[in-house]
């Protein structure tokens, strides 16, 4: 069982059955065959560490704004332990509803991307957006 695994700090299979079919929840049907296969053993031994406190993500400075994105449909991950790391490293939260454990494919990656973006624009100004200027406009308008 990878609990046991990850608290011995062995690699951890991937995962099957229902906790593969959750973190695939996500993802487009065509990809989980890919993704399945892409599936590696992995060393728990960063898990153990940031589950236990060892690794220290100090204080939030000026400059470094955190965001973290999760889905609160996520099994492997649930949001109420989500949160607590989130408020532990001083992180924001950004929720995405209905979602699971798969955010970097499929339907959830707009969804994060979307919380993503207005995080850095909120955190770090709208000098981030991309503000066309007067000649590019034009251009395009003539283009049109």
């Amino acid at each position: 069982m990878n609990r046991f695994a990850a608290a011995r700090g062995v690699p951890t299979k991937p995962p099957r059955g229902r906790t593969l079919g959750e973190f695939l929840g996500g993802a487009d049907p065509f990809q989980h065959e890919a993704i399945t296969r892409a599936m590696v053993p992995e060393s728990a031994v960063l898990l153990a560490d940031i589950a236990g406190g060892a690794i220290d993500f100090g204080p939030l400075e000026t400059g470094a704004p955190r965001l973290i994105v999760a889905g609160e449909s996520d099994r492997i991950a649930p949001i109420e332990l989500v949160a607590r790391f989130a408020e532990s490293i001083n992180a924001q939260l950004a929720r995405l509803p209905g979602r699971g454990h798969w955010l970097v494919g499929g339907r959830a990656l707009e969804a994060a991307i979307a919380k993503t973006q207005r995080f850095l624009v909120r955190a770090l100004g709208q000098e981030l957006l991309l503000l066309y200027t007067e000649e590019w406009k034009s251009d395009v308008e003539r283009s049109d």
